[in-house]
């Protein structure tokens, strides 16, 4: 899974696959076959459009977020532990004061909290290091010390720092798991990542609750005109949406979902 989650998932988001089929109407177009390369360059621009709109974004986040919705805090169980999926943080070259967070902090923050509710007396923070080499801290480690700036004390932090994609996040926990005697977890991580993560924790045998966080559907009846004009924010969000569409499929024909 790791060479198609981080090198060719990018080649297969809306962006790339519509950039393809402009450059095929491009080369249509060359070779004198002027209406099919119109044609192709006619679906990727209105293909761009559409998906880089908050209509087409928030139904297909919906899709996922909607199958584990969020929960309070005070409604989850007790568990043996809280496991935390890294992709919260970017790599950033030595020396710099802090992690730097990304869109996708609200997990720590929500990690934190079960903790201090005392919903489990350990959190696994798991995620590697996959492109950025020596140097540059793991995932793990960084969220380790956002943890600690919340309020969690660093001996209740248990570190996993091999996994490089979800499956693995699932694999090596599961042996923290079993080292530590724990059987059941609270799984925190995006609400639209949630259905590959724990169809993944619960293939490598986790029991896992899920407890999303980070939720992106957020339709509203104000201005409605904004559903329909292109956003940056609005590509992204698509984007994100297909991979884990893409890949729980690929999960799926592997086994490791």
């Amino acid at each position: 899974m790791f060479i198609l989650d981080k090198l060719l998932s990018p080649l297969l988001t809306p962006l790339g696959l519509a950039l393809a089929l402009i450059g095929l109407g491009w080369l249509l177009l060359a070779f004198g076959r002027r209406r099919t390369g119109l044609l192709a360059v006619a679906v990727a621009g209105i293909g761009l459009y559409a998906v880089s709109t908050d209509f087409v974004a928030q139904r297909l986040s919906g899709l996922l977020e909607r199958q584990y919705p969020p929960v309070p805090v005070a409604s989850l169980p007790r568990a043996d532990a809280i496991i935390l999926l890294g992709g919260m943080t970017d790599p950033a070259l030595p020396p710099r004061q802090a992690p730097d967070l990304n869109e996708h902090a609200d997990r720590a923050v929500l990690a934190s909290d079960l903790y201090k509710a005392g919903k489990a007396p350990l959190i696994i923070a798991t995620g590697g290091n996959w492109l950025y080499g020596p140097g540059v801290e793991s995932e793990a480690t960084d969220m380790a010390a956002i943890l600690t700036r919340l309020g969690v004390p660093p001996s209740a932090i248990l570190l996993e720092q091999q996994a490089l994609d979800t499956a693995g996040n699932a694999s090596y926990s599961a042996r923290i798991m079993a080292a530590h005697h724990l059987m059941t977890a609270l799984l925190v991580t995006s609400g639209v990542h949630m259905p590959r993560a724990v169809a993944a924790f619960r293939a490598a045998g986790v029991s896992v609750t899920p407890a999303a966080t980070d939720i992106v559907d957020v339709r509203t009846v104000h201005f409605p005109f904004r559903y329909f004009q292109p956003r940056p924010q609005a590509l992204t969000q698509t984007s994100e949406a297909l991979h884990e569409l893409i890949g729980m499929l690929y999960y799926r024909l592997t086994g490791r979902a």
